[in-house]
């Protein structure tokens, strides 16, 4: 939680020191400064994961369409071994959550509707491994 802290107070420091407003251009651009910092790594991920929760959101000055603008702009470079980084970048979106959820409960319903019938498959399964 710390380093989420430090990552938003250094954004709030930077757009009051260099008097930018709180806008979808002012924080690409911040990113798009810090991606070849390598100290900045954690700050990176944490601002664009913040970025992209205000466009989901439909925050003011943050427009949707800006959303496919993200995918373009500079990354970090090197390998972040506590995976902060990738675990923003590689999420699964909610519409694609919910239809593998539907899935699931279709699943479900249908193996306890036929319980005998998956069990008989699975032993037969089971044999020929």
């Amino acid at each position: 939680m710390s380093k989420k802290f430090y990552s938003f107070n250094f954004l709030i420091n930077h757009l009051k020191n260099n008097e930018l407003e709180f806008s979808y251009e002012n924080l690409k651009k911040l990113l798009i400064e810090i991606a070849p910092l390598e100290n900045h790594q954690n700050t990176y991920a944490h601002i664009k994961f913040l970025l992209k929760l205000l466009i989901l959101e439909d925050f003011p000055n943050f427009d949707i369409g800006d959303d496919y603008e993200l995918e373009f702009i500079p990354r970090p470079k090197s390998f972040n071994s506590n995976l902060f980084y990738q675990e923003y970048e590689d999420s699964i979106d909610y519409p694609l959550i919910s239809m593998i959820q539907q899935g699931f409960i279709k699943l479900n319903q249908v193996i306890k509707d036929d319980f005998k019938r998956i069990d008989k498959q699975t032993v037969n399964f089971l044999k020929f491994m």
